[in-house]
């Protein structure tokens, strides 16, 4: 604030300087013109002095030429006063030499009435400088000058009838010279005269002012009359432009509300072919994508094309044919980014082959036959979607200015963007069924064959006690047929992705233990060591420790070769460690090699499941082979939340589902 009112202080003061000196060049130029008027008595008072000096015989003159120098002194005096006034105008001081001359015109006339008595001219001759005072200086100035004369006026009066004044004898004082003329009735006629007309011509100036006033007024009212009328113009221009940016805005909030509320590719266009035709004046509108091919295939239309009627297929099959005759116009417009704006007349041979559509700016030429116009506008979404929105008018002009160019590319960008959204929902549905098809497999893998596996391993060791140690044989057949069971209950579990049942009973200590102290083979021994002040862990940091400990052991029984094998949980401050160490014969480099366990669809799966579980919660698998194999799984503290922000959906409701294997 303090930086703009010194600079409206300025213009104000400004406005005030203009409006003084524009208030003293007018009163100036108004002393101008009043000063020959005030002159006019002076003018008609010489005449009848030169009447009577003409009139008058030589031998009454005054000898030695006293005449002449009474007539000449007064005319210098006046001669320098006039000077003086008109000096004073020039140097900017009108209301000085105004004040100047009505004050000298004033003491004039009120000697004149003193001399000559209430029954004298004098008195009447007051009326000029209350005229002037009002029309050089104000109201107040005139009224205060009437006050003053009519004092003197009525003073002169009632000391005339109190007897306490008289005026001298004009005509016995001047009998016998030629100023006796002064009482003669042709120098009176002159007098009043001078008086009625100096009064006329005060009179006229100041109805000439109240005219250019009244007409300046009357100009002024007819440019405020004028600048309503365009105010309100304006009001109502801008205010139909507010009311169809309302619109505007309002169909670009349906469209961006349908983006994000509807998976339905279809409607969306819809509703944006349709808010692009009516918005912008056309007639129909389409969405077309580019194909590897270069040619544009039709998303959407607007107005739709069911086959309900001649009418709608002929127009179907005009708009077809008007996207194969502009086709290389579409692939410039893609490949150049710029909107384009084209008319195009009557195809009058028939013959399809577009020769009427002509690049255009949407004005047709004068004289050229009735034609139609079109708006194409690109459509990109990164290196994604490449396309075009082409609206059309079958017989019109497409005029369209900037705020319509921006809100069509703009309806394009979000016919783009749908188009994105439908693309990588596909895209995601379709990775989505990979990946619970890849899961459904790891599971099968974790659960239904190492549960197999098991249950092939006691039916062989009940097979080879069947005849040397009944007892066993029964013991080990009862286990396979518990093993079966809960591979059945696995595989249930693995279907609906539930809780694995051996964490349903405890926490992932217990389930471990239960997985040590189940017989893996006739000479392994397993044992279980927890470390650390255990913490709570979710769901998936559990079910995953647990198919890891799972697909260890069971590599442990079937290929290791190992007398014993050991399971250790660690709980860290900041991450969770399971590690399974075997004496086995170990496992081969190649093995080892990570390009090397891409998996079949059962052989190897098992260590790509192991490292795709673990780095999914952000952790990481080692796998050794020195002296026998180590695996160590490493998980960090918030891999719930790893898995929650760069897992699926699938991911995320995850829990691997295990076999049980206790006694």
């Amino acid at each position: 604030m303090s930086d703009v009112r010194p600079g409206g202080e300025r213009q104000d003061t400004e406005a005030r300087h203009k409006i003084l000196a524009e208030e003293r060049q007018r009163r100036g130029d108004l002393v101008l013109r009043v000063l020959p008027i005030l002159l006019i008595p002076v003018f008609t008072a010489s005449v009848a002095f030169a009447l009577a000096m003409l009139a008058t015989p030589a031998s009454a003159l005054p000898p030695g030429g006293a005449g002449h120098a009474r007539t000449v002194l007064p005319v210098l005096v006046l001669a320098v006063f006039l000077t003086s006034l008109i000096v004073l105008v020039r140097v900017g001081r009108p209301t000085m030499s105004a004040l100047l001359l009505i004050g000298v015109w004033t003491l004039v006339t009120t000697l004149t009435t003193l001399r000559g008595g209430i029954t004298g001219i004098g008195p009447a001759f007051l009326i000029i400088p209350i005229c002037a005072a009002g029309l050089l200086i104000d109201g107040v100035a005139s009224m205060s000058l009437a006050a003053l004369a009519t004092l003197l006026v009525g003073s002169l009066a009632w000391l005339e009838m109190n007897g306490l004044y008289s005026a001298p004898d004009q005509l016995s004082s001047m009998t016998g010279s030629p100023f006796a003329m002064l009482a003669l009735p042709a120098f009176l006629a002159a007098a009043w005269t001078g008086l009625y007309w100096t009064v006329a011509a005060l009179t006229s100036l100041l109805a000439g002012g109240l005219q250019r006033a009244l007409e300046q007024t009357r100009q002024q009212a007819e440019a405020l009359r004028e600048l309503s009328n365009q105010l309100e113009a304006r009001v109502a221009e801008q205010t139909a432009e507010l009311a169809q940016r309302a619109t505007r805005a309002e169909a670009l909030y349906a469209v961006s509300q349908a983006l994000t509320s509807t998976l339905d590719l279809e409607r969306v266009l819809a509703l944006i072919t349709e808010q692009a035709a009516h918005l912008l004046g056309f007639d129909s509108a389409q969405v077309l994508l580019a194909q590897p091919d270069g040619s544009f295939a039709s998303l959407e239309v607007y107005p739709g094309t069911a086959a309900d009627g001649p009418a709608t297929r002929n127009g179907a099959e005009r708009r077809a044919g008007e996207v194969e005759a502009v086709g290389w116009l579409l692939r410039e417009v893609v490949e150049q980014r710029k909107a384009r704006v084209i008319r195009f007349a009557a195809d009058d041979d028939g013959d399809g082959d577009g020769d009427g559509y002509e690049r255009g700016n949407g004005a047709a030429e004068a004289g050229a036959p009735a034609a139609g116009s079109a708006l194409i506008l690109p459509m990109h979404y990164a290196e994604r979607v490449a396309g075009a929105l082409m609206l059309t008018n079958a017989n019109g002009e497409a005029n369209c200015g900037s705020d319509d160019l921006v809100l069509g590319q703009g309806l394009a960008d979000q016919a783009a963007v749908a188009i994105a959204n439908a693309q990588l929902l596909s895209e995601a549905r379709e990775a989505a069924t990979l990946e619970e098809r890849t899961r459904l497999a790891r599971d099968i893998h974790d659960t239904l064959a190492q549960g197999l596996t098991g249950v092939v391993v006691q039916l062989g060791a009940t097979q080879r006690a069947l005849s040397l140690a009944p007892d066993e044989a029964r013991a080990h057949l009862a286990v396979a047929l518990r093993m079966a069971r809960e591979s059945l209950a696995e595989a249930r579990c693995s279907v609906w992705n539930l809780r694995a049942p051996a964490l349903e009973r405890g926490d992932l200590s217990d389930a471990l233990r239960a997985l040590t102290v189940r017989p893996l083979g006739t000479h392994v021994a397993v044992t279980f060591e927890q470390r650390g002040e255990p913490w709570t862990l979710s769901t998936a940091v559990e079910s995953t420790l647990l198919r890891v400990g799972q697909e260890a052991l069971v590599n442990v029984a079937k290929h290791a070769q190992a007398s014993e094998a050991s399971v250790v949980l660690e709980y860290g401050p900041d991450r969770v460690q399971l590690r399974i160490r075997d004496n086995g014969i170990g496992l081969e480099r190649q093995a080892l090699d990570e390009v090397a366990l891409a998996p079949g669809p059962w052989g190897g799966f098992g260590l790509v499941g192991m490292r795709e579980r673990v780095e999914a919660l952000g952790g990481r698998l080692e796998i050794s082979s020195e002296g026998g194999v180590e695996i160590v799984a490493v998980v960090p503290r918030n891999g719930d939340v790893a898995e929650r922000g760069d897992l699926s959906r699938d991911d995320l409701s995850r829990d691997y589902v295990g076999t049980e294997r206790s006694d």
